[in-house]
């Protein structure tokens, strides 16, 4: 019989959690943190640059193209959509874009209610996704990789690792929203 090298409680070290074929909870959490931050920090970016779009009709414009470009693709409805709700509402809808990526952005860089800002990232994405669905492949792609980042970002709350969220899950550890 194999003689355990660990004192009785002690937890195992990441090599011992490896070789078992499982990935030691810290590395793990560590590496949703990156992502976690990486996908914060080209929102916030991304946001950061749309920010003249206030006050301007860049977004209209640039949905206008959007919807426009649908026609054969099978999204046609999808332009409709764009047309009918989101150029006629473009003010309201230029703060949900330009206000959500910067908001979003920070809290995932944070860590601060990751779950939440994953699902608004993921509805941003879906739209982005929709939208420019026309340009091929290399778009889809960048857009479901996304996408995939932050469905995992729901289920595993990222912020609980490096992040505000790991403070307000000691407070309150069943919440859903850390």
């Amino acid at each position: 019989m194999a003689r355990r090298s660990e004192g009785a409680g002690s937890r195992p070290s990441a090599g011992a959690a490896r070789s078992g074929g499982g990935l030691d909870p810290h590395t793990a959490g560590a590496a949703f943190a990156l992502l976690r931050i990486f996908v914060g920090l080209s929102f916030l970016v991304s946001g950061i640059q749309k920010w003249q779009w206030l006050g301007a009709r860049q977004l209209a414009n640039t949905v206008t193209r959007m919807a426009e470009s649908q026609q054969g693709t099978g999204l046609e409805n999808y332009g409709n959509f764009l047309l009918r709700t989101v150029v006629p509402h473009s003010v309201a809808f230029t703060w949900f874009v330009v206000g959500g990526e910067i908001v979003v952005g920070l809290l995932l860089t944070l860590g601060l209610l990751s779950r939440v800002a994953a699902l608004y990232a993921l509805v941003l994405n879906v739209a982005y996704l929709l939208g420019y669905w026309h340009l091929g492949a290399q778009w889809q792609l960048l857009n479901g990789a996304f996408l995939m980042m932050e469905a995992a970002f729901l289920m595993v709350g990222p912020g609980r690792t490096f992040g505000i969220d790991a403070r307000l899950a000691r407070r309150r550890p069943r919440w859903l929203l850390w």
